[in-house]
């Protein structure tokens, strides 16, 4: 079925636009479903179907045709666009909002380090065997260690601002690599605050507001939904402009440099 019918929805030309995936299900349900995914594909979801049923099928992707060419513009535009970095003299890399020209220089120490110039330009210092040896994890180490630093910063200010001094003991805060999907999360049994690298990269706006967001699941862990009323209630509470910071923070978010390195190294 799934062959003839992606024949005549072919000819039809109503998907012409966009690649799309036919789905067949082997319930007889009788509705008809499609889905967008984030590279801007189109899932289509049939039930099973008799060949006299597949004009519906036609009928209703033309109807649908404008709803789905918005659900893609709007995925392409908001489809992660991380860059490429070569490891090379003036690569930019940003921390806390601010960016750094890379400056591979030999015999240094320590091994990475941050330097500034009488013209205000900021240079990360690195020696260049040890850039050549470890590549992109020694900038992601980097990342590491100096965010932890401001977090650690951060989360004592707003554990005092939040009164969760006596609430919640322990709390710590923890920069690390946590590969490419969260900013961070809050680990209930620890009482621990991880946060990913590629997090410094942004403004302290988006940091804070991740502490923070995550600080409000430390005041609610009985509640039955993760981001349920009560969660929100307390971000309203400590940072009643967090809803613009998230929005804000999309478009940033989806250029952060995660680790990926071209070939070639240093020229």
């Amino acid at each position: 079925m799934s062959t003839e019918l992606r024949y005549v929805i072919d000819e039809s030309k109503a998907l012409r636009r966009h690649p799309y995936e036919l789905v067949v299900s082997e319930r007889r349900w009788r509705t008809f479903g499609v889905t967008v995914k984030a590279d801007g594909s189109v899932v289509v979801r049939v039930p099973v179907l008799e060949r006299e049923d597949y004009p519906q099928v036609v009928g209703w992707l033309v109807k649908q045709a404008p709803r789905i060419a918005g659900l893609v513009a709007q995925q392409r535009a908001t489809a992660p666009a991380h860059p490429v970095k070569r490891l090379i003299p003036g690569e930019a890399f940003d921390l806390l909002g601010a960016s750094y020209r890379l400056r591979p220089v030999t015999g240094y120490e320590p091994v990475i380090e941050v330097d500034y110039t009488g013209s205000g330009n900021k240079f990360l210092m690195a020696d260049r065997a040890t850039l050549a040896r470890r590549g992109a994890r020694l900038l992601v180490d980097w990342y590491v260690e100096q965010g932890q630093i401001y977090a650690e910063w951060e989360l004592d200010h707003w554990v005092r601002r939040m009164g969760l001094a006596g609430r919640v003991p322990d709390l710590r805060v923890r920069g690390r690599d946590m590969g490419r999907t969260k900013w961070g999360r809050y680990l209930g049994r620890e009482h621990r605050i991880e946060l990913n690298w590629q997090l410094f990269q942004l403004d302290k706006r988006f940091v804070q507001y991740v502490i923070v967001h995550e600080l409000a699941h430390a005041t609610r862990p009985a509640e039955r939904w993760h981001h349920g009323p009560l969660w929100e209630g307390e971000m309203d509470r400590v940072l009643p402009h967090w809803r613009v910071v998230r929005e804000a923070m999309t478009e940033p978010g989806r250029h952060v440099w995660q680790g990926d390195v071209r070939a070639g190294g240093e020229s």
